[in-house]
Formats: C-alpha cells, structure tokens, sequence
C-alpha cells in the first residue's frame, strides 16, 4: 500500500507522535466549562467505541443482549438534555494503514474471537482480550447499532452510523434528519463525527470523544462548522463544538 512518507515509514507503518501534547497548547489559557450551556435545539454526537470503553465490562450483565441494554442506557443517560443523539463506530477494513497500528496496541493481549449471534451469548471473561480483535469490535457494533435504532424513545432523535454490515451507511429513527446527507466511507468515527457536526440543523453540537485527534479535525474543520467555536472540555471528558 502506497503512503505518504511524511505519516509512515517506507514499511508501511504508520509515525508515532505526540498528539496530546496539542492539546495541552490549544487549551493554554481556557477555562474549560463544568457544564454545557445548552441553547435552543441541542445534538450530542458521541463516539460509539469510546463510549464502549467507557462501559467496560458491567458487573450486572452476563450477556450481550444485556450489555447493549446497558450501552443504551449509557447513551440515553449522556443525552438526555438533548434533542438528537448520535451514535458513530469505527469501521474495520482488513486493509486499512492502520492494521500496523492495532496490531502493536494488541501485542501483549491475546484476541479471543466471540460471534455475536443472539442476545443471549455470555460475555467473554476477558473484555479487553474480546475487543482486542477487530472483527468482535465490528460485530459489537453492528449488535449494539440495531437496537439503538430499534428501541429509541418516540421524543429523542437517534441516529446511528458505521456500525452496520454497509459501512456506508446511516440510519435515522425521524425525517427531521436524512440519513442519506451522512453515508459516507470512513473508516474511524474521528471523521464521522466532523461529518455530522457539519451536517446538522441543531443549535448547539456536543461531540463526545477521548482523542486528541477529534480536536484537532474540529479545529481544523471549524470554518465549515454551524457553530461559532470549540472547547475540548476537558472537564467532561468531552470535546465541544458550542
């Protein structure tokens, strides 16, 4: 695979570096919020995987069906001052640039493969060896997807995307959002979640992620934004367009 020098070594793996020391000189002199000052109509746009990591391995569910009870839970819990949640996975090509990188991320854990047929298979005792393996993480998130759209309450919108078996596409649980506007090909939600910033009617955009990187594209990206400025919200754990 062809690559451009400047981001990795002639054997195709992608440079290290150190993002997150940007943000410590973006935010030099910010005072970031405790609390989002929501006005009008408000969208959170959360990272799906990040929020899986954040979730863990619950003590109370013994079962995917439980654990996607539990995500949702989580979901609606993070938006519920908001009048559109949405919902954006990583997608996991075999051949990606960035296989070199989840496989030294991975080197000292040993993937242990689950199919998520039903409901009812039983967790995996290792969570982090069970998401050590990119085709569990797409299985995850194709399971956790459909019931997000399934089971959204009548007042919320939910939409959700990159976690379904066409990773193009989008799907929304109202017409006041067209998922067609969001089908797109990108393989990690970093970009995902710039897309649906940007495409989105709302008067305030909360997005919700743990990378340096998400910062970093909404700064970048901020000039095509409907909103006025950016706060990495480090207090919340969250990256916010206001």
């Amino acid at each position: 695979m062809s690559v451009p020098i400047s981001l990795a070594d002639t054997n195709g793996k992608l440079r290290t570096g150190q993002k997150a020391v940007l943000v410590d000189v973006f935010t030099r002199g910010i005072e970031c919020p405790s609390a989002t000052d929501l006005q009008g109509s408000a969208c959170l746009v959360i990272d799906g995987m990040a929020l899986v990591a954040a979730v863990g391995k619950p003590a109370d569910a013994q079962t995917f069906g439980a654990y996607a009870d539990r995500f949702q839970d989580a979901v609606l819990g993070a938006g519920s001052r908001y009048q559109q949640i949405h919902v954006l996975f990583d997608r996991y090509e075999k051949s990606s640039i960035k296989a070199g990188t989840r496989e030294r991320r991975t080197r000292t854990i040993r993937p242990v493969r689950r199919v998520i047929e039903n409901k009812n298979v039983p967790l995996p005792n290792s969570w982090s060896n069970f998401l050590a393996l990119p085709e569990n993480k797409a299985n995850l998130a194709k399971f956790l997807s459909e019931p997000l759209i399934a089971n959204a309450p009548l007042e919320k919108v939910v939409v959700v995307a990159g976690g379904f078996s066409d990773g193009k596409e989008a799907q929304s649980t109202n017409q006041l959002v067209d998922p067609s506007l969001l089908c797109a090909n990108h393989e990690e939600a970093d970009t995902r979640l710039v897309l649906h910033a940007i495409v989105n009617s709302c008067d305030t955009v909360v997005v919700s992620a743990r990378d340096t990187d998400v910062l970093l594209l909404l700064v970048a990206h901020l000039p095509s934004m409907p909103s006025p400025s950016v706060d990495d919200g480090r207090n919340s754990g969250q990256a916010q367009l206001l």
